[in-house]
C-alpha cells in the first residue's frame, strides 16, 4: 500500500465553530502521521464558485501524490454523491456539486463513497462513527481522506461513479465590439473584489494596459471610473485600482483598504473594460 503524506483541506466552516478541529482530529486518529495543510476555511458560506476558484489556484502548489479534501456542501444530506476522484497522481475528495469543475482537465476516475465498507475500515482503525444528516465532512469525507493517506485504495470502499462529475458553470465575460463585460464574483479577506474577467479575456482588447478604462456599475446606482494598473501601489493609499490578480482574474482593490467597503460594492455588480486609445 502506497502511503500519502499530505492532505490539503478547504472548507467554508470558518473558525468560530469546532467543525474544522473535529475533522482534523478524526483524520489524525486514523493516521497520526498525516500532515494536514489548511488551504482555507473562510470560503463564503455555501459559495461553491469561490471554493472552486480557490481550489484551482491552490492545487498546483501540492505534490502529485497529495490528497485534497474540498468541502463546501449546501446539499449535505441530499442525494448528491460523496465522491473520490483520482486525477493524475492526486486524489480529490468532497461532494459532487461542481466544486471540482474547474480542475478536472484531462482523464480522471471518479468513485462514489459507500458508507458501510468505509465504516468497516474505520472500525479496523479503532474509529466508530454514526453518519449524521448534516456533518458528512466528519462522518464520510475526512475518514475517506485519512484511509487513502494510509494507502487504502478507493476501490476498497467505493463504487465507480456511473456519471460524469458535475461541472461548474464559470460565469464567462461578454466580449463584443471591443468591450468586455463581467461581474464581481466574491470578495477576499482584504475586501478585494474578484471578477469573472480572465487575463485571456483581457487580451481581446489588443491594447496597452495603460489605455484600458474600467467602469463599475453598482447595485446601489453608482457608476465608478477606476484606473487599470499593475498592482495595488500603482495608485496612492486609499485610491481604487483594477489589475490582474495572482489567479489570472481581473480584480478591483483599494490600496491599503477594502474595496468592498470603500466603494460600497456587492457580489454581482457589473464591471466593464474597454480600450481608449
Amino acid at each position: 500500500m502506497k502511503k500519502r503524506a499530505i492532505i490539503g483541506f478547504l472548507t467554508d466552516f470558518g473558525y468560530q465553530d469546532p467543525y474544522v478541529g473535529i475533522c482534523k482530529a478524526i483524520m489524525a486518529a486514523i493516521n497520526p502521521d498525516i500532515k494536514i495543510v489548511d488551504i482555507t476555511h473562510m470560503v463564503r458560506p455555501q459559495d461553491i464558485l469561490q471554493a472552486a476558484v480557490y481550489l484551482k489556484a491552490s492545487l498546483p502548489a501540492f505534490p502529485d501524490n497529495a490528497i485534497v479534501l474540498a468541502i463546501v456542501d449546501p446539499g449535505v444530506g441530499s442525494d448528491r454523491a460523496p465522491i473520490v476522484i483520482r486525477h493524475g497522481g492526486r486524489y480529490l475528495i468532497g461532494p459532487d456539486n461542481g466544486i471540482f469543475g474547474l480542475v478536472l482537465k484531462g482523464e480522471y476516475q471518479a468513485y462514489r463513497i459507500r458508507q458501510k465498507p468505509l465504516h468497516g475500515f474505520l472500525k479496523l482503525h479503532g474509529v466508530s462513527i454514526q453518519t449524521s444528516n448534516t456533518f458528512h465532512a466528519r462522518d464520510i469525507f475526512s475518514p475517506a481522506a485519512a484511509l487513502i493517506s494510509k494507502g487504502i485504495l478507493p476501490e476498497d470502499f467505493c463504487s465507480i461513479l456511473k456519471k460524469p462529475v458535475k461541472d461548474l458553470d464559470f460565469p464567462k465575460a461578454k466580449i463584443k465590439n471591443g468591450v468586455i463585460e463581467g461581474h464581481l464574483l466574491y470578495f477576499d479577506g482584504f475586501g478585494n473584489a474578484c471578477t469573472s474577467i480572465t487575463s485571456k479575456d483581457l487580451s481581446n482588447l489588443k491594447c496597452d494596459t495603460s489605455n484600458i478604462k474600467v467602469t463599475l456599475h453598482t447595485k446601489n446606482g453608482k457608476r465608478l471610473s477606476i484606473p487599470f494598473g499593475r498592482t495595488f501601489s500603482s495608485v496612492p493609499p486609499g485610491r481604487p485600482i483594477c489589475y490582474i490578480n495572482s489567479f489570472d482574474l481581473v480584480e478591483v482593490a483599494v490600496n491599503m483598504d477594502s474595496a468592498q467597503k470603500v466603494l460600497e460594492l456587492s457580489i454581482g455588480d457589473k464591471i466593464i473594460l474597454y480600450c481608449q486609445k
